[in-house]
C-alpha cells in the first residue's frame, strides 16, 4: 500500500471530532487488514467511520457488494475514497435533491460562485439550479471527508445541460461566458449607450490563442497568430483576472481548464497598446515572405486615397490570404450542353453557385439587369440534374421556381425550353390551392416520378404562393344567456383576444369578435332560426356576421386535450398548443361565394420537407420585409427545399436592414451565434451593421414635466440611414454570393441617354398651381395640430397631381377620425380641353419618335383616383396618335406577359402603364423610349424601370426621359429621387466620396421636403441627373452605336458561346447524356399546366439569338442510336 493513499486515509479519520482518540487504532487495523485480510479483520474496521461515512457503506456504495475485499480490491477501496467528490444538497417539498459537483469557477475572494458544473438527475440539477437564486449562499460538501464550504451566489447563471443515459450534465455559467448571450448583452448595451459587459473565456488549451482572437475579432486587429497570442499580454494587468478554476475528481477532462475575465475596454485604450508594441518591436509589422515594397501613408490622406496608392500591394496580400471557393480555373462540362450556352462570365458564375451549394444552404446571385440570371439559374440547375444522373440515380430531381407573377409564363413558355430543351424538363405551374394538393398527392403516391436525367420545374407566383383563405370565420360559440364567447371543445368562457384583457382575465365580449352588426341577435331571432333550421354551430343564425373585427385570428383557448397516459411525457406535450379558433369559410355551408383556399407555401412546408432539390426564388428583395405576406411566405418555402439560390439585382436598398430578415430565414444559425434573435429590431440590427440616426429633441417650452417631479421627457427618434459595415459583407455575404455586372458579359450595348425634361407652366396654370400649393400647404400647417402628420397624407398627390393635369378637380378635404369635415382646399379647375406645356412637350418628343419608327411607353403613377393613363390616352388621341393602356384592371399578373406579346404582333407603338407593373421581369426591347411621366418615390423601382428596354438584344439606341413642371413639386420630388439614386450609387461603389456629385448623396429630408425655397435650379438638377446616370452604367462596358451593333453583337456571340465550350471541353458534335428517342408527340408544350402555350414553332425573341436545330445520328458502342438535336448558330 502507497504511503500517500494511508496519510490521505488518516486526515479523514482524523477529521472526525468523536473518533480523533481512536484514530490511531483504527488506522493500524486498516494497515492489519491490508497486510492480511481476514474475516475477523473485516469485521473490526465494518463500522469505523472515515468522514461522515462507515467503512462498511462506503465499501458497497464503491462494489456493490457487502463481501469482504482481498488485499488488491482493498487497496483500490481505499485509492477510491480519496477522490475529491463534492455534492450539493437541497430539500424541496419533502423531496431531497441532490448532485455531484464536477468544476467550480470562484472569483478573486475566493467565495464568489461564478461558475459550476453539475451531474446527477434532470430533476436534481434544476432544483440545484433554482437553489442559486432562493438563496444568497450555497452549501457544498466533499462527500467523504464531510468538508463543508460555503459560496455566495451572484444570481446570474445561465442553464446549459445535456442529459447522456438518465444523467444529466448542467454547467451553470454567467451570461458573458456564452457568445450568444455576450453579442445579445453587447447590442442592447450599445442601444442604451453604455459600456460592453466583461467577457468569460474558458480554454483546455492555449488561453493566449483563445483571448487573442477574441479581441482581434471585438476590436477589428489582425488576426494573424503570431499577433492574436500576444494581445493578452499586451493589455494592462488591470484588465483581465484569472478566475479560479476548481476540477474535481469527477470531471473526466485530463486537460486543466484555464478561466479569464476580460474586463471593459475603450478601443482607444487597446489600439494604444497595439501601437506601443509596434513601436517597442514586440509586434512584427513585417510579414515573413519578402515583399518589393511597402505601402505608402502621406499626412493627409484619406482612405480613398491610401487604397488607391496602395492598390497594388494590397490586392497581393488580399490574393495571398483570401482564397476564393472557386478560382474560376475549372468548368464541368454540363454547362456547355444546355440547348442555349452560357457566355464564360455566366459559365464562372454557375461554377461559383455550385461550389457554394456543396458548402452551404444557399447562396446569392447578384447580377445587373440583363446579365441573364434565368440563364444561370436553369443552368446551374441542370448541372446537379445531369450529376446525379452521372452517379447511376434512377431519378431525376425537382426544382422550386418563385418568381413575380408577370414572370412566370416567360420563365415556363420562353427560358426553360429555350435553355434546357424540351426533352430535359417537365413544367408544372401552381396556381391555386387544388393545384398544390395534386401535386402533393402525387407525390406521395410516386404517380410522377421524374426520371432520371429529367428536371421538374414546380413554378409559383409570389403573389399566389402568400394567398391563404378568401375569409375567416369564428368557430367559437355565442353564449346568449352570459352573453360571451365559448370554445367549442371543452366549452369554457374564453379570454378576450386584446392582449391587456386577456392578463386582466376578461372574457371575449361581443364586440372583441364581431365589428358588424353591432350587437348580438335576440332571443326572439334566435327562436326563429332555431325553427327555420338555420341556426349554425356557432350558436348564431346563418348568415348573421357580415363582418368580423381584426382580433379574430388571435382568439385562443387553452384548454387540455385528452390525457396521456405515459406519466414519463413532457408536460408540454400534454398540453396543446394555442391554436386559433378562426377558420376559412366554407362554399358548403353558404359563409362564402367562393371555394376554399389555402396558402401553397403552407401546403408545401407541411407535406414537402426537403422534397425540392433545389429552390430559385427570383427577385428575392421583394420578400425581404419580415412581417409581409411574402416575405412569410418565402420563409415556408425554404423548408421544402433542400438548397436554396437567390437572384436579384438589387441586394441590398442601401440601408443594411434590408437584407436582414433574408440573411435569418436562410441562415439563422450564424446570426443566433453573433446574439441575434428573429426579433431583433432594425435598429438594433443597423447598430452593428448599418448606420443608425439618433436625434434627441429638448424643447424648455414643452410643458411634458412627470406625475409627481419636475422630470421632463426626452423625445428620442431612431432612424436607419443607408450605409452598410464591411463586416455584414464579410461575414454574412461575400462567402455565399456570386456578383457579375454587365460588362463581365463582353458583350456590347447599344447607347442609352438618360435625360431631364424640365419645362416652364403657363402663366395662367403657374399662378394657379402657386396659389394653391400655398394654401394648402398653410392649411396642412395649421391641421397639424390637430390632425398629427395624417394632416400632409394628402399633400404630396394634390400639388403633383395639380402641376401635372388641373382639369382634374385636386380638392383635399381635411377629416378627423369621426368624419367631420375640418377643412377644404380647392384649386381653380382648368376644361377639359386645356393642355399644359408639359403635355405639349409630351406629344412633340412622341412626334418625333413615332417619326423615325421608335416605340415609346410612357410610365405613370397615380392611375386610379386621378385617371392619369386615360389623361394621356385622350391628348394623344387628339393628335392622331393611338396608345394602348395597360393596367390591372385589363390585364392579371400572369397575363401581363400575354398582353405584351400580343401588342407586338399587333404592333402597337405607343404602350401608358404604371411603372410598378412592369418593373421585373420583362424586356422591352420593341419600346427603347421610356417616358417617366409621373414617379415613383422607390428608387428601386424607377432604376428597375428605367433598364426595361436596354437589354442584350436591344438594335436601338435607347432614351429615358423624366417629365418635371418647372418650380413645382416635382422638381423637389426629383430632386429627392435623385439624392436617393446617388446614396445607392455611393453603396454601390460606383462613384466615389471624392466625386462632385457624392454631396447631394445627404439628404436629411424625412420624405418630400415641403420647402420649395433650396430648389436646385433646373440647369443644376439636370446636370446632376445626368452625371448620375453616367456613373449608372458600367464605366468598361462597351457602348457602340446603333448602326455598329449588330455586327458587333454577333461577332461577340460567336467567339463568347465557342469560348464557354472549349473552357467546358465539349466539342460541337459531342452529344448531350445518351437518352433514347422518345415520341415527339408526347414531348413539347402540352405538359406545362396553368398556362396557355401556343404549339406553334417559333423563332427566338432576340434576332440575335436565331438559331436553327440540325438532327445528328450517333451511333453508341452498345450499338444503339440516338438522335440529338445539334445546336447551329445562323449569324
Amino acid at each position: 500500500m502507497t504511503t500517500s493513499i494511508l496519510e490521505k486515509n488518516e486526515s479523514l479519520i482524523e477529521m472526525n471530532p468523536s473518533l480523533k482518540q481512536m484514530s490511531r487504532p483504527m488506522i493500524a487495523s486498516i494497515k492489519e487488514y491490508y497486510s492480511n485480510p481476514s474475516r475477523k479483520g473485516w469485521e473490526s474496521i465494518q463500522q469505523y467511520s472515515i468522514g461522515p461515512h462507515t467503512v462498511s457503506s462506503l465499501y458497497e456504495m464503491f462494489s456493490g457488494s457487502m463481501d469482504r475485499p482481498e488485499s488488491s480490491e482493498f487497496e483500490a477501496f481505499l485509492l477510491y475514497i480519496t477522490k475529491d467528490l463534492r455534492i450539493i444538497r437541497t430539500e424541496k417539498e419533502g423531496k431531497v435533491f441532490e448532485a455531484f459537483v464536477k468544476m467550480i469557477l470562484l472569483n478573486e475572494d475566493d467565495s464568489t460562485l461564478v461558475g459550476i458544473s453539475l451531474a446527477g438527475s434532470l430533476s436534481a440539477c434544476r432544483a440545484i439550479h433554482a437553489l442559486f437564486y432562493e438563496q444568497k449562499e450555497v452549501m457544498v460538501t466533499n462527500f467523504f471527508s464531510g468538508e463543508v464550504k460555503f459560496y455566495k451566489s451572484t444570481r446570474n447563471y445561465r442553464r446549459i445541460e445535456e442529459v447522456h443515459s438518465k444523467v444529466c450534465h448542467t454547467f451553470l455559467l454567467p451570461r458573458v461566458a456564452i457568445v450568444q448571450e455576450y453579442n445579445e448583452a453587447c447590442l442592447e448595451a450599445d442601444a442604451n449607450n453604455k459600456a460592453h459587459p466583461p467577457r468569460i473565456l474558458m480554454s483546455r488549451g492555449n488561453i493566449n490563442e483563445l483571448a487573442g482572437q477574441f479581441i482581434a475579432q471585438k476590436f477589428n486587429l489582425p488576426k494573424t497568430r503570431d499577433w492574436a497570442d500576444l494581445y493578452l499580454s499586451l493589455i494592462p494587468k488591470d484588465k483581465w483576472t484569472t478566475i479560479k478554476t476548481i476540477q474535481t475528481d469527477l470531471d473526466d477532462v485530463e486537460e486543466t481548464i484555464t478561466t479569464i475575465q476580460i474586463n471593459t475596454m475603450k478601443e482607444e485604450e487597446v489600439l494604444s497598446c497595439i501601437d506601443q508594441a509596434i513601436i517597442d518591436g514586440t509586434l512584427n509589422v513585417f510579414s515573413s515572405t519578402n515583399t518589393t515594397s511597402n505601402v505608402v501613408f502621406d499626412d493627409g490622406m484619406t482612405t480613398e486615397d491610401y487604397l488607391r496608392k496602395n492598390a497594388e500591394i494590397l490586392s497581393t496580400k488580399m490574393e495571398m490570404y483570401l482564397k476564393p471557393l472557386y478560382n474560376g480555373q475549372t468548368y464541368t462540362k454540363y454547362i456547355g450542353m444546355t440547348n442555349r450556352i452560357c457566355l464564360p462570365a455566366q459559365a464562372r458564375a454557375v461554377m461559383g453557385i455550385l461550389t457554394i451549394l456543396k458548402e452551404g444552404y444557399s447562396a446569392f446571385l447578384n447580377a445587373d439587369m440583363g446579365c441573364g440570371k434565368t440563364q444561370m439559374s436553369l443552368t446551374a440547375s441542370y448541372v446537379l440534374s445531369q450529376e446525379q444522373h452521372s452517379r447511376g440515380s434512377h431519378s431525376g430531381i425537382s426544382v422550386l421556381i418563385t418568381a413575380p407573377s408577370i414572370t412566370i409564363p416567360k420563365w415556363a413558355g420562353e427560358e426553360i425550353p429555350k435553355v434546357l430543351g424540351e426533352h430535359h424538363t417537365r413544367i408544372r405551374v401552381i396556381n391555386s390551392t387544388e393545384d398544390a394538393l395534386d401535386y402533393v398527392r402525387k407525390v406521395k403516391s410516386k404517380e410522377s416520378k421524374v426520371p432520371s436525367g429529367t428536371i421538374e420545374f414546380v413554378l409559383v407566383s409570389t403573389d399566389r404562393m402568400k394567398l391563404t383563405a378568401n375569409k375567416f370565420i369564428c368557430s367559437a360559440i355565442w353564449n346568449h344567456r352570459t352573453q360571451n364567447w365559448r370554445c367549442p371543445d371543452c366549452y369554457q368562457p374564453i379570454k378576450s383576444p386584446k392582449p391587456k384583457d386577456a392578463e386582466a382575465g376578461i372574457v371575449a365580449s361581443w364586440k372583441d369578435i364581431v365589428e358588424y352588426p353591432k350587437y348580438p341577435p335576440t332571443i326572439e331571432e334566435l327562436n326563429e332560426a332555431r325553427l327555420d333550421k338555420t341556426i349554425t354551430p356557432a350558436g348564431l343564425p346563418r348568415s348573421y356576421v357580415n363582418r368580423y373585427t381584426s382580433f379574430i385570428r388571435q382568439l385562443q383557448c387553452e384548454c387540455k386535450s385528452p390525457s396521456i397516459k405515459d406519466d414519463q411525457e413532457p408536460k408540454k406535450h400534454k398540453i396543446k398548443k394555442n391554436c386559433t379558433l378562426a377558420r376559412p369559410a366554407l362554399k358548403s355551408r353558404g359563409e362564402d361565394r367562393n371555394k376554399v383556399r389555402w396558402m401553397i407555401a403552407e401546403i408545401f412546408q407541411k407535406h414537402l420537407k426537403g422534397h425540392f432539390k433545389l429552390g430559385i426564388f427570383d427577385e428575392i428583395q421583394q420578400m425581404k420585409a419580415s412581417n409581409s405576406g411574402r416575405g412569410l411566405s418565402f420563409h415556408k418555402l425554404l423548408k421544402s427545399c433542400s438548397k436554396a439560390m437567390f437572384l436579384t439585382g438589387t441586394l441590398t436598398s442601401g440601408i443594411s436592414s434590408s437584407i436582414q430578415s433574408t440573411l435569418w430565414r436562410s441562415d439563422p444559425q450564424s446570426l443566433i451565434n453573433e446574439g441575434f434573435e428573429h426579433s431583433t429590431s432594425k435598429e438594433l440590427w443597423a447598430q452593428k451593421y448599418g448606420v443608425l440616426e439618433k436625434v434627441t429633441y429638448h424643447d424648455v417650452n414643452d410643458g411634458n414635466a412627470g406625475r409627481t417631479t419636475n422630470r421632463r421627457a426626452e423625445k428620442v427618434s431612431l432612424k436607419e440611414k443607408p450605409g452598410i459595415a464591411p463586416q455584414l459583407v464579410a461575414k454574412h455575404l461575400l462567402h455565399k454570393s456570386v456578383f457579375v455586372e454587365l460588362s463581365d458579359l463582353g458583350l456590347p450595348l447599344v447607347s442609352l441617354r438618360e435625360e431631364p425634361v424640365i419645362v416652364d407652366l403657363e402663366d395662367e396654370h403657374g399662378q394657379a398651381y402657386r396659389e394653391f400649393e400655398q394654401e394648402l400647404y398653410d392649411t396642412c400647417m395649421k391641421m397639424q395640430s390637430d390632425l398629427g402628420s395624417k394632416a400632409w397624407s394628402y399633400y404630396a398627390s394634390a400639388v403633383l397631381n395639380y402641376a401635372a393635369q388641373p382639369s382634374h378637380d385636386c380638392t383635399v378635404e381635411f377629416t378627423d377620425d369621426k368624419g367631420k369635415l375640418l377643412s377644404r382646399v380647392s384649386p381653380k379647375v382648368f376644361d377639359e380641353s386645356y393642355t399644359t406645356a408639359v403635355e405639349q412637350k409630351l406629344v412633340e418628343d412622341i412626334r418625333k419618335e413615332l417619326a423615325n419608327d421608335r416605340g415609346c411607353i410612357i410610365f405613370t403613377n397615380f392611375t386610379n383616383k386621378y385617371k392619369t393613363n386615360e389623361r394621356i390616352q385622350k391628348i394623344l388621341s387628339e393628335v392622331n396618335i393611338d396608345a394602348t393602356i395597360l393596367d390591372k384592371s385589363t390585364t392579371t399578373s400572369m397575363g401581363r406577359f400575354d398582353w405584351l406579346e400580343e401588342q407586338k404582333q399587333q404592333g402597337t407603338k405607343v404602350l401608358i402603364m404604371n411603372a410598378a407593373l412592369v418593373q421585373v421581369g420583362l424586356d422591352l426591347l420593341l419600346w427603347p423610349n421610356l417616358m417617366f411621366w409621373q414617379l415613383n418615390d422607390d428608387i428601386n423601382a424607377v432604376r428597375q424601370a428605367g433598364r426595361r428596354a436596354w437589354r442584350i438584344g436591344q438594335t436601338k439606341e435607347c432614351t429615358v426621359r423624366f417629365y418635371v413642371a418647372k418650380n413645382t413639386h416635382q422638381m423637389k420630388q426629383f430632386e429627392h429621387l435623385m439624392k436617393k439614386r446617388i446614396a445607392a450609387l455611393l453603396v454601390e461603389g460606383r462613384i466615389e466620396r471624392s466625386d462632385k456629385i457624392a454631396k447631394f448623396a445627404t439628404d436629411n429630408e424625412s420624405g418630400l421636403t415641403r420647402d420649395l425655397a433650396n430648389n436646385l435650379s433646373a440647369a443644376e438638377l439636370t446636370e446632376t441627373w445626368k452625371s448620375a446616370a453616367e456613373k449608372d452604367i458600367d464605366e468598361k462596358l462597351n457602348v457602340v452605336s446603333e448602326e455598329d451593333y449588330p455586327a458587333a453583337i454577333n461577332e461577340a456571340f460567336k467567339i463568347l458561346t465557342a469560348e464557354t465550350k472549349r473552357l467546358c471541353g465539349v466539342s460541337d458534335f459531342e452529344p448531350e447524356i445518351p437518352r433514347k428517342v422518345e415520341d415527339k408527340k408526347s414531348i413539347g408544350m402540352d405538359h406545362i399546366q396553368g398556362i396557355s402555350v401556343s404549339k406553334t414553332e417559333k423563332t427566338l425573341k432576340i434576332d440575335i439569338i436565331q438559331y436553327k436545330t440540325t438532327p445528328v445520328r450517333i451511333k453508341m458502342k452498345n450499338s444503339e442510336t440516338f438522335i440529338q438535336d445539334q445546336l447551329v448558330f445562323d449569324f
